[in-house]
């Protein structure tokens, strides 16, 4: 009994040391690859695997064949959450030595133009993100008399920003309305319009009280709405901000 459990233990402090060998052997071979592996929600791709690439590099310098043990994960990790149109990011380190990057990309829902001329994306988590020349959202404008603070990250302390985030993510995630409106016009008075993305008339929209009731009707009067082809081509205004209905001017009347 006893030389069964001096055997046991000798073969456990073997496998222990064959498993810290196994350990140090693998922190000290190099990196081997960086996989980036980037997901989109959303059809408007502005973050690609080069860019995060090149930051790497920028930052920590080339990562492919330093030893596994110089690798901070956590560091890489914290450093690629701070890039504007990332929305998260997990980096782990492989026993065979490939780094892979798993992020999430953020999803832009409105491009902002300020009274300044200045661009920014809202995104679909409320946050501020950078325009690329280069690359192109498919997304409504907001435009009117909004103002961004210089440092502003996202729509916190400034109740413009915060209300018109709510109108554009429920247009943005409404599928019929997501189709139809093409624009968000902030006016003086802090109330808000809607332009279709075809059409000549507005959406007088009103400000955010009710908002849901407000896209409720309006959806409502898309699908349901005894309005014919001729009569569109004569309405000039969709009022939500009246009673609780949706008044429908045309040139020559009014339609309930």
């Amino acid at each position: 009994m006893k030389k069964k459990i001096i055997i046991t233990i000798i073969i456990l402090i073997g496998i222990a040391g064959l498993v810290v060998g196994a350990i140090i052997t693998l922190k000290n071979i190099p990196v081997k690859d960086v996989k980036i592996n980037i997901s989109y929600l959303s059809d408007d791709k502005m973050l690609w695997a080069d860019d995060v690439h090149n930051a790497l590099i920028y930052h920590f310098g080339e990562l492919k064949g330093v030893k596994c043990k110089a690798i901070n994960t956590k560091e890489i990790q914290q450093y690629l959450n701070k890039i504007n149109f990332i929305y998260s990011c997990e980096v782990e380190l492989g026993i065979l030595g490939t780094l892979t990057i798993n992020i999430q990309q953020k999803i832009p829902i409105a491009k902002i133009i300020t009274v300044s001329k200045k661009q920014v994306y809202l995104s679909n988590d409320a946050s501020l993100l950078q325009t690329i020349p280069s690359v192109s959202a498919d997304v409504m404008i907001i435009n009117g008399y909004i103002s961004i603070a210089k440092a502003a990250k996202d729509t916190t302390n400034n109740k413009i920003l915060s209300d018109v985030y709510l109108l554009a993510h429920k247009v943005y995630h409404d599928t019929l309305l997501n189709k139809q409106i093409a624009q968000i016009y902030v006016n003086k008075d802090k109330t808000f319009d809607l332009f279709p993305l075809e059409g000549n008339y507005t959406i007088k929209f009103g400000g955010i009280d009710s908002l849901d009731s407000k896209i409720k009707r309006l959806v409502i009067f898309y699908e349901k709405g005894e309005v014919t082809n001729e009569d569109w081509k004569n309405i000039y205004q969709i009022n939500l901000s009246i009673n609780n209905q949706v008044v429908c001017s045309k040139k020559d009347k009014v339609l309930l």
